[in-house]
């Protein structure tokens, strides 16, 4: 087996339309910008996680 263990919440790839301006800002906020915009859907109250 190549890798480490599975995941028990592995990650999705997606595809969605947002605003150039947003894009723009997201990335120049620097390296892993996934992660803080996975971060900010959930404290928008998305995912498993909800208050």
């Amino acid at each position: 087996m190549r890798g480490g263990p599975k995941s028990e919440s592995p990650k999705m790839r997606i595809g969605f339309r947002l605003s150039a301006d947003l894009v723009e800002d997201i990335r120049a906020s620097g390296k892993n910008y996934n992660a803080r915009v996975e971060e900010a859907l959930r404290k928008a109250g998305f995912g498993e996680k909800r208050a």
